[in-house]
C-alpha cells in the first residue's frame, strides 16, 4: 500500500517521503507561492537552475486534498524526485503483499535500497538548494 512515511518541515519548507507499493520511495518539497520555482515545470527547473537531487527532478505539480490520511488544506505546488532508477533496489519492507509474490523471485543484481532516511536527507538537500533561489517578489523589484 502507498503511504507517507515522513511529513515534516525543514528550514520553513514542508516535505514528504512517500513509500510506493512497488517498493520504491519518492521525495516531495512544497514550493511557496512567491518562490521562483512556483508553477515551474521540473524540466524547466533542471534546465535553468543547477539543482542536484537523486535521479534528478521527476515531478512538479499541484497537490491538494486528502493523501494517505494527510489533508492538504490548500492547493499547493510541489516538486519531487523518485528512487526508481537503475541502481535503486526495491525495498520489500514497503512493498505491498500482492507485488512481493511476483518480485521476490526476480533477482536484484546491484544497487542499494534508498531508505526513508536517505530520501529524507535528499529532501533536505533539495530544500537547501531551493531556499537560496530568488523569490518572485525579489525578481519583480529588479
Amino acid at each position: 500500500m502507498n503511504r507517507i512515511e515522513v511529513y515534516d518541515t525543514y528550514k520553513g519548507y514542508e516535505y514528504i517521503v512517500y513509500a510506493y507499493k512497488l517498493g520504491h520511495r519518492y521525495g516531495y518539497v512544497k514550493i511557496p507561492e512567491r518562490h521562483t520555482l512556483y508553477e515551474m515545470d521540473y524540466i524547466d527547473i533542471e534546465d535553468k537552475f543547477n539543482i542536484e537531487v537523486h535521479g534528478g527532478l521527476t515531478f512538479s505539480g499541484f497537490i491538494t486534498g486528502f493523501i494517505d490520511g494527510l489533508i492538504l488544506q490548500e492547493r499547493c505546488w510541489w516538486i519531487g524526485f523518485d528512487c526508481n532508477h537503475l541502481g535503486d533496489l526495491k525495498d520489500f519492507g514497503i512493498m505491498s503483499n500482492e507485488y512481493k509474490e511476483t518480485y521476490q523471485h526476480i533477482p536484484q543484481f546491484y544497487g542499494t535500497i534508498k531508505t526513508k532516511e536517505y530520501v529524507e536527507n535528499e529532501c533536505k538537500k533539495l530544500i537547501d538548494q531551493i531556499k537560496n533561489l530568488t523569490t518572485r517578489k525579489d525578481l519583480l523589484r529588479q
